[in-house]
């Protein structure tokens, strides 16, 4: 693990005082005028550092003091979208805060005094800003050193590290005979029906979905009637459940993604048409690690029936249950996180043996937009044919700073020449390459 220090990058840091007086009944902190203006000037400070990708997007690591002087290291990012401002920072800990000018779903929201935290956070992002201009490689190597590996992102083969890590290698039952399956509905089946109805969508949800339940009762029911517990389960007498054209015209008329769940988000069955035959068949749709179980038990169930599917990315499913996969450590919400000592039994000596077999993803060196002295010149042209050169005429940008002026915020779009597109005022403008003088 990175050694850590009692100093920190830059003087001052925050501590947890300044959280305790932010709100913490409101997933979105709407700031009073006060406190918005010392936000905008955050943005305004962190916008002075190149992108990472879009420019209205910047993010800074950042150090809190915690209990007994630890460290808490914070992700602050900043978001533009036409009017909408935000500024979040969340931390690998589960702590989460996210500032915004306003809020179009809440109409009279209630807003908020944050202006002692903001006013010590711009503080601080101005040292690490100051310094970075003087020396961006210094900040980095400072990552590099002190930001833990739960904070990290890397990649390792599954099999180097799952005896290491409990918690990696799938646990899953009848192995051999999911393995086996898994073999077997790789690709598209070789039989399918030659239409597709509702009814036969229906009659294959209906045993999915007994599978995953575990529920003989449900099988004596009637297909449609165990149907209406989907969230796609009504209005059915609106179409013939024996035409092909009405079930085209139903999926058009559902939503295309839960429109198929047999599970919310979890479980899909999708109907599927091969091109090549004619025929058609069904997509089963898991996570071999969430709901490898759960999947597997509706694939055999349909299977027996003699439902004719595929197990969608059955090949990768595979290669993690051998191991052969490869698997991300990130701090991202969503993403499998490198666990401490001592939490899910893993030992200290383990988690160095890990923590060395993974790569880990160095961090990017972030430089200021212009350098001292310079001044970006920018060619604007209307967006539209005519005024487009050859896209191989010049090389393309991404437009890096400008005075603000009229140019109140900034949205990088790609447009069908293949030159970056920003918005100026509702208008669009292409960029050409940049100078500096």
């Amino acid at each position: 693990m990175p050694n850590k220090s009692p100093t920190t990058f830059c003087e001052k840091p925050l501590t947890l005082r300044d959280f305790k007086h932010l709100p913490i009944d409101s997933e979105t902190i709407l700031l009073d005028d006060e406190s918005l203006d010392i936000m905008l000037g955050i943005q305004e400070t962190m916008r002075t550092l190149e992108p990472e990708g879009l420019d209205d997007i910047r993010t800074l690591h950042i150090e809190t003091i915690g209990r007994h002087g630890t460290i808490i290291w914070y992700e602050v990012t900043i978001r533009i979208y036409k009017d909408m401002h935000w500024l979040c920072l969340h931390s690998h800990q589960g702590e989460c805060y996210s500032f915004a000018n306003k809020d179009n779903l809440i109409k009279k929201a209630t807003r908020h005094s944050c202006k002692r935290f903001l006013e010590h956070l711009w503080s601080y992002i101005c040292s690490v800003v100051q310094t970075i201009s003087h020396d961006p490689k210094s900040y980095t190597r400072y990552l590099e050193e002190h930001v833990p590996y739960q904070e990290r992102e890397g990649y390792v083969k599954r099999e180097i590290v799952q005896d290491l890590l409990p918690d990696i290698k799938i646990k899953i039952s009848q192995r051999e005979e999911v393995l086996e399956m898994l073999k077997r509905k790789q690709n598209t089946p070789p039989d399918g029906y030659d239409t597709m109805t509702l009814r036969t969508y229906i009659k294959a949800w209906k045993v999915a979905y007994c599978a995953y339940c575990q529920s003989d009762s449900l099988l004596s029911k009637p297909a449609e009637e165990v149907f209406r517990r989907s969230n796609q389960g009504t209005a059915l007498e609106e179409y013939d459940l024996d035409s092909s054209a009405d079930f085209i015209r139903w999926d058009k008329d559902r939503n295309p993604y839960h429109c198929y769940d047999i599970i919310y988000v979890r479980i899909h069955l999708y109907p599927k048409h091969d091109a090549d035959t004619g025929k058609w068949y069904f997509d089963l749709a898991f996570g071999i690690e969430s709901f490898g179980n759960e999947g597997m038990r509706i694939a055999f169930a349909l299977n027996k029936a003699g439902i004719p599917f595929i197990i969608s990315y059955a090949e990768e499913k595979l290669a993690a249950l051998h191991g052969k996969d490869t698997i991300c450590f990130s701090p991202d919400y969503g993403n499998r996180h490198l666990t401490y000592p001592d939490k899910e039994d893993i030992t200290y000596e383990n988690l160095q043996k890990a923590i060395a077999a993974i790569t880990w993803k160095s961090f990017d060196t972030i430089n200021t937009v212009v350098g001292p002295r310079k001044r970006v010149k920018v060619t604007f042209y209307p967006c539209d044919d005519k005024h487009y050169p050859a896209p191989e005429e010049e090389s393309r940008c991404i437009i890096r700073n400008l005075d603000e002026g009229l140019y109140q915020y900034w949205q990088m779009h790609h447009c069908p020449w293949g030159w970056n597109v920003l918005e100026r005022n509702e208008a669009e403008y292409c960029v050409l390459p940049m100078t500096y003088e």
